[in-house]
């Protein structure tokens, strides 16, 4: 389907090729992009694509952030975030790399070779992987 796309929309190759610094910026140029394409193709990629980025309510927050990091005016944080927070955000990754990191380390739980674990062993097991990360940090 994306390739369909690329010969509607030329630009979109472009900006998956571009290395950025501000990744939402490249979100942002593919979201144009995908809205200018027509067809009934387009119209179920836009909704995949809006539905995509409507499940993320985190990725509004970066842009207002982003936002008051460029000094843009009129930008009204949520209540929750506090100034250190939205300093501390200036370089925040859209990824949740480390997430997806601990599904799966823990997923090897559920290999097939590990179906003698016992409660003991299993706790011990997730309890050497979980100060597996601490142990990293301090070296």
């Amino acid at each position: 389907i994306v390739q369909i796309y690329v010969t509607d929309c030329g630009n979109i190759n472009k900006v998956i090729k571009k290395k950025k610094v501000q990744s939402l910026g490249l979100i942002e140029e593919a979201e144009k992009c995908i809205e200018q394409v027509q067809g009934p193709l387009g119209v179920a990629v836009k909704e995949k694509m809006h539905s995509v980025l409507h499940k993320n309510p985190g990725l509004d927050c970066l842009k207002l952030i982003r936002d008051a990091h460029c000094e843009m005016n009129g930008v009204i944080f949520p209540a929750e975030l506090i100034a250190l927070d939205i300093a501390n955000m200036k370089f925040a990754p859209i990824t949740s790399v480390e997430v997806e990191r601990s599904f799966s380390r823990h997923k090897s739980v559920l290999r097939p070779n590990r179906r003698s674990f016992n409660f003991e062993n299993l706790s011990m097991y997730m309890v050497s992987h979980c100060f597996q990360d601490q142990d990293n940090q301090n070296e």
